[in-house]
């Protein structure tokens, strides 16, 4: 509890979140050719889960009407502390996927 209290502002939270559910690393590594791989799949479901491929440090995005629909929620950039669908989807798979890798 103490940890998601010191890191709830944190604007970061989920891009750290996400690349830790590719990678296993909280960092990025400095080579200049370490890549995160994100595969765009055209998809017909109505749900939307991200599959993570961490040994290959890539992640397939599945797009469709619902993940459509959350992306063109409007976004308030003066005020990014407020979470969108988007944002809430993605913690919900980053933490589902990763199991401890996400603390919060």
């Amino acid at each position: 509890m103490d940890e998601y209290k010191a890191q709830r502002k944190n604007p970061l939270i989920r891009a750290e979140s996400f690349v830790r559910s590719m990678s296993g690393m909280a960092l990025i590594p400095p080579d200049p050719s370490y890549e995160l791989v994100i595969y765009l799949r055209k998809c017909n479901s109505p749900g939307a889960s991200l599959e993570f491929h961490d040994c290959s440090d890539a992640v397939d995005v599945p797009l469709n009407a619902w993940l459509d629909n959350l992306l063109l929620e409007p976004v308030d950039f003066d005020d990014l502390h407020v979470a969108t669908g988007f944002d809430l989807w993605l913690s919900s798979e980053c933490s589902l996927e990763t199991g401890d890798y996400n603390d919060i």
